[in-house]
């Protein structure tokens, strides 16, 4: 049970930032000592150098050499649930947009860490709460309020082109050279996507460049390595001049909040659904799916406590800024805690009817603060008193998975995600006649020679590789005169993996690869080798139990995002479960893998594929059985009656041959198709 003393270390630690914002609303309200112009100043001195110095002085005193990185990476993985799943669900929502899945991750993942978790938190586990909250405080500076600037921002500029592209319909109206002017546009249309992509760098970049707070964050970053690793302290001149200003950030703060309630007329209570969907999201949906990573990575202890407590905090405060000063559901945003900020943008004297609009938030900044404490110690009293009867069995339950479930480095790459279960239904299943062959040299040159009969056509090539110590080329020459050439760097340092690849005569076909592979990560970076190349990002976080990541593709030459797909998969000791979004979030594809028999590797996986444009979905299942040793048969089906099967057999090691046929049971009339494969090595 929570005692005594707990309870007034965390009322105690809160009470003095209520003072504040009491002594505030008296000062305007019941004294009349401040003015709107003064009342400005005083916002205005807030958030250009009282919470900016503050970020400073928390982010530098902080060792970025101990990094907590289970904290990091669940922090990391709680985003990325939230953005699949509000994305997910906007999609399917008639009247969803981008604004709408920024307003939810805004509510659901980005909380009031620095203004009011740190002194609430450090009231109930000392020290060590300010040294990973700082590391959340780090992480949000520099990554999520910039990923959400350019979020806005982006936003902002589809509206402006949707306007602009509607008005030009409306005066192109009943012309006829409509038809010219739009294949004009079409011609220049690249350009025009590429400048404006420039033109949305430029201005993320100029506002970031004029925010104080990324000023703050990047020096108190800087200055924490060269502290922490050579040993250097900040003179006491210094020092003193920054905390100066810095350990009064949270009074002037809450102060500030005090004027802007007494500036108002009167208090109107908001809409109650607005309202009461704020609420879930940011106490109760925040902190669910900040839990479910942590445990799932094994973060135990007081730092789990912590990530759940601050993900249940009221709402951040530069999110708001950003929504208001976008106009993107602040009236949404303002539920939380951080509303207090508005008045930090608002300047002396604006209209009655702007300030109206804002006279229903009074009531929810009120109920944010209300809440903020009561639920603090509620999620303080079940991870204190229910998580050593329940989580631990939770985590013992999770432990037993871990070793249980097949055993690989890390997550793995994105394309990882529903391997097993593509494997099982698509691989070795094929309506050609293949031939391979593969002999050594006395060198140890590996040359395999391939023909593979397609119809009428023939294809022919051959591939030499060539391994020296970490090194492997490998040569491909193809019936069209193609030389690919492709050297792989295995390990150059731990985790990492780095390929080049081109091919002869295409100009535009060199790229190159890194692959990095860590115990909670895996990373996949690629560029072309060209003018205008094409770039493409994977990432998965996570481990061999969970994981979640995200694939994205940037062609520079047009400024489109040529691909943008995200996907999470869970497994244990005898199945795998994979969600993927692809096609720029126009197909869901859901895969099921599962062990049924180890002994006779009989396996059965399905797949499951849902298209939103066309509305259609593909279901397709299958299995496989060993009927010993050296023979698998397999088999699939789909709901459009194509029915296929195959049988492999190893006719000495590593040698296979492989019949496959396929029939449609729809139109049973028709010829059915048939392959074959054999494969030889030495």
């Amino acid at each position: 049970m929570i005692s005594l003393t707990d309870a007034y270390r965390i009322v105690s630690a809160t009470i003095p930032l209520y003072a504040a914002m009491i002594l505030g609303y008296i000062s305007v309200k019941c004294l009349n000592l401040l003015n709107p112009d003064q009342c400005s100043g005083i916002n205005k001195f807030v958030a250009k150098f009282s919470i900016p110095l503050l970020s400073f002085q928390v982010i530098s005193k902080s060792n970025p050499y101990k990094l907590n990185l289970k904290l990091i990476c669940a922090d990391v993985l709680q985003k990325t649930i939230a953005f699949i799943v509000i994305a997910v669900i906007t999609r399917f929502r008639s009247n969803g947009n981008l604004n709408w899945i920024i307003t939810g991750i805004s509510l659901s993942t980005l909380p009031n860490t620095l203004i009011l978790g740190i002194p609430m938190l450090k009231a109930l586990y000392g020290e060590e709460a300010e040294v990973l909250l700082s590391q959340i405080v780090v992480v949000q500076s520099l990554i999520w309020y910039n990923l959400l600037l350019f979020m806005f921002e982006l936003s902002a500029a589809r509206e402006a082109h949707m306007m602009q592209s509607s008005a030009a319909m409306e005066e192109g109206e009943g012309r006829q050279e409509a038809r010219a002017t739009d294949e004009i546009q079409e011609t220049n249309m690249s350009i025009s996507r590429r400048k404006k992509l420039m033109l949305l760098i430029s201005t993320v970049g100029k506002k970031l460049l004029t925010n104080p707070n990324s000023h703050a964050t990047v020096a108190g970053l800087a200055w924490a390595f060269i502290s922490f690793g050579y040993n250097v302290k900040l003179p006491k001149v210094v020092e003193d001049s920054v905390s100066i200003i810095s350990d009064g950030g949270l009074g002037m703060a809450m102060f500030s909040l005090g004027l802007f309630m007494a500036s108002q007329a009167r208090i109107v209570a908001c809409g109650t659904q607005l309202a009461l969907l704020a609420m879930v999201l940011r106490f109760i949906v925040g902190p669910a799916i900040m839990a479910a990573p942590s445990i799932a990575i094994g973060l135990k202890g007081v730092p789990f406590q912590i990530s759940v407590i601050q993900a249940a905090l009221p709402q951040g405060i530069v999110s708001f800024v950003f929504a208001k000063e976008y106009n993107v559901h602040p009236e949404i945003l303002s539920t939380g805690y951080s509303d207090w900020l508005f008045i930090l943008t608002q300047k002396p004297g604006q209209a009655t009817r702007q300030n109206t609009d804002r006279l229903e938030s009074n009531y929810r900044i009120f109920i944010g603060l209300l809440v903020a404490l009561p639920v603090a110690l509620v999620y303080y009293l079940l991870l204190s008193v229910v998580r050593p009867v329940f989580l631990n069995h939770l985590s013992a339950f999770w432990i037993c998975i871990l070793e249980l479930a097949i055993m690989v480095k890390g997550p793995g790459l994105y394309s990882d995600i529903g391997k097993k279960a593509r494997d099982l239904l698509y691989k070795d299943y094929q309506g050609d006649h293949k031939f391979t062959i593969t002999t050594y040299s006395p060198t140890g040159v590996a040359i395999t020679s391939s023909g593979t009969k397609k119809g009428e056509l023939f294809l022919a090539d051959v591939n030499t590789q060539l391994k020296r110590n970490n090194i492997t080329t490998d040569i491909k020459v193809d019936t069209y005169s193609n030389l690919s050439t492709t050297i792989t760097i295995d390990e150059p340092l731990p985790g990492l993996k780095t390929i080049l690849s081109f091919k002869v005569p295409d100009q535009r076909s060199g790229k190159v690869e890194l692959q990095y592979l860590h115990d909670y990560a895996g990373i996949c970076a690629s560029v072309g080798v060209d003018a205008n190349p094409i770039v493409n990002f994977s990432g998965v976080l996570g481990n061999n139990i969970s994981s979640i990541g995200a694939d994205v593709s940037f062609d520079t030459k047009t400024g489109n995002f040529t691909k943008y797909n995200a996907g999470l998969s869970f497994s244990n000791a005898d199945l795998i479960a994979a969600l993927t979004l692809n096609d720029k979030g126009d197909s869901l594809n859901a895969s099921y893998y599962h062990i049924v028999k180890p002994l006779t590797n009989t396996l059965v996986g399905a797949e499951v594929n849902h298209s939103f444009s066309t509305n259609e979905n593909t279901i397709t299942v299958g299995t496989q059985h060993s009927l010993d040793p050296l023979t698998t048969v397999k088999a699939r089906v789909n709901n459009y009656g194509k029915a296929s099967a195959l049988i492999q057999h190893e006719w000495r090691p590593k040698s296979l041959f492989t019949l496959s046929g396929e029939v449609d049971t729809k139109a049973i009339d028709k010829s059915a198709k048939f392959g074959l494969a054999l494969a030889l090595k030495p």
